[in-house]
């Protein structure tokens, strides 16, 4: 990484930002805390013009819950759109660098695995939002020579995550003896929130110019069922399982990233197999007997 550049990240308090921070720091890096919980709000430009100055941004401050986005479509797209257009009209005034944490925009998919040149799709508010973020990105690079940095993570999971998504579900259900899941065979990219905060390590530290864009998986999927089985055999749980075999509006039944460009361009690879990071992550919780 390089030697004294400042880095902001927003969306500080959050699951993501709170493993980035902790890495930074014991790297000995400086950052400024960009949070609505901490008194800035991406929504308000005038607060974000009071930051300290900085040298890239890293943007992670997001509603991301799936569901919740089709019952406040207006606030997905406020915070997700708006406030990724008040960071980069920010980097523009620095001339700052700008990392930019997206998601699966891909869709249905039409070929496996899937590559960052498989066509997008708005298949769902959350998915919309960011394609947005994304575009807001690439006019920010071509009008105004803000180099962006974008990251399409996958199925991200770890210590500190929301209880609403499915790995957390998971845990709470067998630790309290019971779990019941909607669905068990669609199958997920699944990435251990470590190997994301590598991946934007290594994005910082490339020197990157332009538009940059990067999926950041394993390459391999695992159905809900099977990832429920191999954390109830890490925690020794004898709870009881069923699912509803009820699918989601818009469910994609199988998916898994093409990450060879990354590899190639930034030298990144995960480091957690899905058993691997799901030890390292009961163990981070105090739950593995």
């Amino acid at each position: 990484m390089p030697e004294k550049r400042v880095i902001a990240i927003t969306g500080a308090a959050g699951f993501l930002a709170g493993h980035l921070l902790e890495s930074l720091r014991k790297k000995g890096a400086e950052t400024v805390e960009v949070d609505s919980r901490t008194g800035v709000d991406i929504l308000d430009f005038e607060k974000l013009k009071g930051l300290p100055p900085f040298d890239t941004m890293v943007h992670l401050a997001a509603r991301t819950f799936v569901p919740d986005s089709y019952k406040d479509s207006l606030g997905y797209f406020s915070t997700n759109v708006t406030g990724t257009l008040n960071c980069l009209e920010l980097c523009k005034l620095r001339k700052a660098d700008f990392i930019f944490a997206s998601t699966y925009v891909y869709g249905k998919p039409e070929r496996l695995p899937v590559g960052e040149d498989h066509p997008l799709s708005m298949w769902q508010p959350y998915a919309a939002s960011k394609i947005i973020g994304e575009s807001l990105c690439m006019a920010y690079c071509q009008n105004f020579g803000i180099n962006c940095c974008i990251l399409r993570i996958f199925n991200m999971y770890g210590p500190g995550q929301d209880v609403r998504f499915l790995i957390p579900t998971i845990i709470e259900g067998l630790k309290s003896g019971k779990l019941s899941l909607k669905t068990s065979t669609p199958r997920r990219d699944f990435v251990y929130v470590l190997d994301v905060v590598s991946a934007i390590e290594k994005c910082i530290g490339s020197g990157f110019s332009g538009t940059a864009v990067y999926n950041v998986g394993t390459g391999e999927s695992h159905s809900v069922a099977e990832v429920v089985g191999i954390i109830k055999e890490l925690m020794k749980s004898d709870a009881s399982v069923s699912y509803e075999e009820v699918r989601r509006e818009a469910e994609v039944d199988d998916v898994y990233s093409d990450i060879s460009k990354i590899k190639q361009e930034l030298g990144w690879k995960p480091g957690f197999d899905l058993r691997a990071g799901f030890r390292h992550y009961l163990d981070f919780i105090g739950t593995r007997l």
